[in-house]
């Protein structure tokens, strides 16, 4: 993992008003970094936790409507392990706000267009789901204590709910604190003093104030075992969706299929279609073979029990798991699926492509691709490059094959399949001319073994090439 330069966001409080400058940081992206850094210690998880809330707080009292794009591409891991908030005004971040406007991530860390609107809540829903996010990447060295969990769902349930306001649940969890707390229980305190005061709820904390509430005790014993009753089915329900959450964020975004597995089988028992859920996620591990038909029913099942509240896309994972099947109806769904879509990530323009040139609707599947060419910011795969000059060369468009080839040969210098496909397609554009045998010679001199790569060497035979001294040239 390498550490880059990034511009990120100097927020200087003053009292009820903030100042936004900038500075210049070296780091990585909280998304790359959790890849790399699989265990964190407790303490430095709720020290993150509270940084992210006091940064949010801070950027709000500068008069910004809201920062808008909070998530894992927009928070530096700086090489002390400090959190900074990505500058997203300057050019160099439109890497990162490019892959984030893309919607396989977008629905994910924002909410959803009937709730969306740039303002402070907005980004605190956001917020929360970069907190779901932390909890289901990283593990903490030291295994979290049922009130921290509590606390936690309920603090991220709170942000997707979009209420800031009612937090009476912080009053049961946090009502009887140690004298003398641990490091991690000190952390957590503050953490739990930030997200109050941000969240507009008064602090509660003081002996003076135990004593009150112990002496006042009886008069409202019956109130306090409903509340505390009801806070117990709700942690139940919350932990429940939030398993679903933790369990489609490894299906659909990280591709962490084994995990996904492991989730959404431990929530069957409460969820039936959990297991809906969970064979898709075993079909893409390969670690079950299910038969295509009955794949088939079940992507159906889950689309039909998708929960109405879930507003992570699961388009990406539907089309991922068509494309694998590759069967006559999953290639029609996949269709009706990607060309429905807003937004058509690289991903979904190969796997529509790869349907419709299985169903020998070449035009359509080179649409796919030029459109994939003309709108991707990123270096794109080298099956792109080859499914898209196999295309051109079937419609008919030799020249622009072959300029397309020939750059993607510069671009992927230790492939043997590319240089095949090359002197292939001009060896039967020119026939037998110096232009073939210098084509063929300036890729062996790249790469000399595809002296021993059997398509090359058929390529090579079938225009009557041969190596001879160290150089190529034509039979007698």
């Amino acid at each position: 993992m390498n550490n880059e330069g990034y511009e990120v966001l100097r927020l200087v409080s003053h009292g009820d008003s903030c100042h936004v400058g900038s500075d210049l940081v070296t780091g990585t992206m909280l998304f790359s970094w959790v890849k790399f850094h699989p265990q964190i210690p407790k303490e430095q998880l709720f020290t993150w936790i509270a940084t992210l809330f006091a940064m949010v707080e801070a950027y709000h009292k500068s008069g910004a409507k809201a920062y808008n794009f909070i998530s894992p591409l927009s928070i530096v891991v700086t090489e002390k392990e400090e959190l900074r908030l990505l500058d997203l005004e300057v050019p160099s971040s439109r890497p990162q706000r490019t892959r984030m406007e893309r919607r396989s991530f977008k629905e994910q860390f924002y909410p959803g267009e009937e709730k969306f609107y740039p303002d402070h809540d907005s980004d605190y829903y956001s917020l929360g789901m970069t907190i779901l996010y932390l909890l289901a990447s990283l593990q903490p060295e030291k295994t979290l204590s049922k009130k921290e969990e509590i606390y936690l769902k309920h603090l991220i349930s709170q942000c997707q709910k979009f209420k800031f306001t009612q937090r009476k649940s912080l009053k049961v969890v946090f009502k009887e604190r140690s004298p003398k707390p641990s490091k991690s229980r000190a952390v957590l305190v503050i953490l739990v003093v930030i997200v109050v005061s941000v969240l507009g709820v008064k602090t509660f904390a003081g002996s003076g104030q135990k004593e009150t509430v112990k002496e006042q005790a009886p008069a409202k014993k019956p109130k306090e075992k409903v509340t505390e009753k009801a806070v117990t089915n709700e942690a139940v329900e919350e932990e429940i969706r939030l398993r679903f959450h933790t369990g489609m964020l490894y299906l659909s975004e990280l591709q962490n299929y084994r995990k996904a597995g492991e989730v959404f089988g431990e929530l069957f028992s409460f969820y039936e279609p959990a297991k809906y859920y969970e064979d898709i996620a075993t079909f893409l591990s390969g670690e079950k073979s299910i038969p295509p038909k009955e794949m088939e029913e079940i992507l159906e099942l889950a689309l039909t029990n998708y929960p109405p509240e879930e507003e992570l896309s699961f388009d990406d994972t539907l089309i991922r798991t068509w494309a694998r099947l590759d069967t006559p109806t999953s290639r029609k769904r996949l269709i009706e699926v990607a060309e429905s879509a807003t937004t058509r990530s690289e991903e979904l323009l190969l796997n529509l492509a790869g349907a419709y040139a299985r169903e020998e609707e070449k035009e359509r599947a080179l649409e796919c691709l030029d459109e994939l060419f003309e709108t991707s910011q990123e270096a794109l795969p080298l099956e792109a490059y080859r499914h898209r000059a196999v295309l051109l060369r079937e419609c008919e468009d030799a020249r622009e094959a072959i300029d397309l080839l020939t750059k993607a040969c510069e671009l992927f210098p230790q492939n043997a399949e590319l240089p095949s496909l090359l002197v292939k397609y001009v060896g039967e554009d020119e026939g037998r001319s110096e232009q073939v045998l210098q084509i063929a010679s300036d890729q062996v001199s790249n790469l000399p073994a595809l002296l021993k790569d059997s398509e090359f060497k058929k390529v090579m035979k079938e225009n009557g090439i041969k190596e001879e001294g160290g150089k190529l040239c034509y039979e007698d």
